[in-house]
Parts: structure tokens; sequence; C-alpha cells
């Protein structure tokens, strides 16, 4: 009798022990704050890591489960009714289209055309979200020279304010105003929030002909859903040798939303270049889900550092990744993961290349690796999917679940 009352017991304390390991995402603020910043030094097979970085979580009030698709070009040439250039040498798979009214919403007085760049309409191929519109763009003016000098920051390490290119007197933050701007002009403005992931502050070049008077920005930058950033697509870590048990209509689904190219090279508002997908919100899956707590995160890290893969930690943050549906053959959904970005081997034995001779920032690293652990549950995503189970979402843990 005493033996069948301790297993009741047991059973009833398990909700409460799996509630407490979860929290909102107000809740992982709060732990952060509290934390400060994650410094600590590891001793892991011989080698010294030392961690000392800023936990990122966003200013949002709850983490949904957001059902998302992405703008076609062909929608948003449609939507803005461009015109077809009559110029398209060089456009193989893609057509240009003509723009002269981006550079005066962009309040640039000089006259000219912007090209715009999409998939020929009825192609069928996996890359119809693609959309890109340049004018002047300084790649083009470069002429081919590399020799620019070059520093790399997260947003966090400057002020956009206060950061200005060589010989640029546009402010980073005036940068990033026009590609406000750009995006508000294309996309409904209720979808255009977004926030640079890495920032990279080139200098000038002397080209052999033309002009380049001044130095550039260049901005890898994630849109944001319900205040959260979407830092990846899951298609970025599917595994694409032959190897790969993924089947060619999920891989089509995975490359359809190539979210890790959003890319905007700026001079100033009258030379620039801007290519990405972006995504609409079509619904709420669940309107907020729990999260692992912040101590759960970071012993997921740590095990993993004790483990001897991880070696050198930059970044942790928390935010969305874009999963395919499982219950629409044509519908993404976005998820909660945090990104850890390190330089990272599978083997504790060997040692890594840190760097390679050309690398101008420690995310062209060899060993660098965006590592993605899921936010619920904090398992770690292998650094390559073979597997279509893979590519869709994880299962939802809700409230009604830890409670």
């Amino acid at each position: 009798m005493m033996k069948r009352i301790l297993c009741l017991a047991a059973l009833l304390l398990v909700p409460a022990l799996a509630s407490a390991e979860y929290s909102s995402i107000a809740d992982i603020r709060d732990q952060v704050e509290e934390m400060g910043r994650w410094q600590k030094t590891y001793e892991a097979h011989g080698r010294t890591i030392e961690v000392d970085i800023p936990v990122i979580v966003p200013e949002a009030e709850s983490m949904p489960i957001v059902e998302v698709s992405p703008w076609t070009g062909q929608e948003v040439v449609e939507a803005k009714q461009l015109q077809l250039s009559e110029d398209q040498t060089n456009a193989g798979a893609f057509c240009f289209f003509d723009d002269s009214a981006i550079l005066a919403h962009l309040n640039q007085a000089n006259e000219g055309t912007a090209r715009v760049s999409i998939l020929k309409p009825g192609g069928g191929s996996v890359y119809d979200a693609f959309f890109q519109v340049s004018y002047r763009d300084p790649f083009d003016r470069r002429m081919d020279d590399w020799t620019y000098s070059s520093k790399c920051f997260y947003p966090y390490e400057i002020s956009a304010e206060d950061t200005f290119a060589q010989d640029n007197p546009l402010s980073l933050a005036d940068a990033q105003d026009v590609l406000a701007r750009l995006l508000a002009y294309y996309y409904p403005a209720s979808d255009v929030a977004f926030e640079a992931e890495r920032i990279e502050i080139r200098g000038r070049v002397t080209p052999k002909k033309g002009e380049y008077p001044s130095g550039t920005y260049n901005l890898d930058f994630r849109q944001m859903a319900e205040g959260i950033p979407i830092y990846l697509d899951i298609g970025s870590k599917a595994l694409t040798t032959g190897e790969a048990k993924i089947s060619l209509e999920v891989f089509k689904r995975c490359f359809r939303v190539d979210l890790r190219n959003n890319h905007f090279e700026i001079m100033d508002s009258a030379s620039f270049s801007y290519n990405g997908v972006w995504l609409k919100e079509t619904g709420v899956r669940e309107e907020d889900v729990p999260l692992a707590s912040l101590d759960t995160v970071i012993g997921a890290v740590e095990k993993e550092i004790e483990a001897g893969r991880v070696r050198s930690v930059y970044a942790l943050r928390l935010g969305y990744c874009c999963y395919l549906s499982p219950d629409s053959p044509d519908g993404y959904e976005l998820y909660p993961v945090w990104l850890l970005e390190c330089s990272r081997n599978e083997s504790a034995k060997q040692e890594i290349m840190e760097t390679a001779w050309d690398a101008k920032d420690f995310r062209e690293m060899i060993a660098f690796q965006y590592v993605v652990i899921n936010a619920q549950n904090c398992t770690i995503a292998p650094e390559w999917i073979d597997t279509d189970e893979g590519m869709m979402t994880p299962t939802i843990i809700t409230w009604e679940d830890v409670r």
C-alpha cells in the first residue's frame, strides 16, 4: 500500500517538476538580466575555453508559433506595376524590370532607374521568392577590386549613430534607415521589421575606371516576426550530398526560403544593392509557447564544451528558425531556437584550423558553425540534417503540456 502511495506521489510531482524547467520569453529576459554577461572559463580535453559574451533575447512579450509563406518576386513586381526592361542581356533564368520610383522613395533627387531582378515567371524553379534591386551597385563600381579594408561587428558592439564608413557622410544608422524605407516600399509596412545580424564596414577602393568616393556598409539582416528575429531557415542545414535521404520535393521547399542570404550593401541612397527573400505572416498556430530556462540552455552548450566539440563561443541569441510545415505542402512555420555561433569540431581529439588565410571575419573561419538549439527541449540539431523529418517543425510543447 505504501509503495502504491509513493508511486502516486511521484506521478503527481512530474508536472510540477516539468513546469519548473520552462519559462516565458519575459522570464528568459529576467534570467539574462540577472546573470549579466555569460562569463566563465572552461577546461576541456587539455584546452582552455573562455566565454565572455552577452546573451541576446528579443524584446517580445510572447513567443508564438507563426505560420508564414514567402512573397514571390512576381507578386512584388505586379504590386508595384513595374515594366519589363528592354535590355535583358545576361538575364539568364531571371528577368529584369525597371523601377523609376524607388529612388524618389529613398529621398534621392537624382533621376534614374533601378533594376529589379526576379525569376522568369512560369519557370517552376525553387527560387521564385528571390528578389533583387540595385542602382549603381557598389560591387559593380569596385570593378573586381577586393583591396578594401573590412571590419565586422555584431550590432551591440557599436553605436549605429556614431559609426561611419571611410569618407562616407552617411552613418550606419542612416544606412539602416535607407534599408527600412526600401523594404517599406516593396512590402506591406506591417511586415518590414528587421535587425542587422552582421555588419561589415568596408573602406574605399581605387578602381581603374569610374568613381568610388567612399566606403560602404554591408549588412546581413534578418526579418522580424512578432518582434522576434528569424535567424535562419532549416534548409541552410540540409545535407546536399548523395548520402542525404531528403526527398526532392522537400529540398525544393527548403531552398525556396533561403533567408541566410538576405543582404544589403549601400554607399548612399543612389548606390546600393539589395537581395533576399521576404516572408508574410499567414496565421498563428500557437499564441505563446514555453521555453527551456536559461540555465538549461547554457547547460546544453556546456556539455558540448566539456565534450571537446565547442572550442570558442562568439554569440548566443534567441530567435526563430523557419521550418517546413508538416501540415501544409506549401507552408512554413517559425519555431523558437537558440542560435549558437562558435568554432566546433565533432572530434574532441582533432585540432582545428581557426582561420583561413583570406578570412576578413571570424565567421569565415573554417571551423565556424551556426549551431541550432531547440529552445523548448534544448536538443542540438546535427551540423547537417539528412532526413525529411529533420526539415519539419519540431513537436510543439504548449503551456498545457507542462502545467
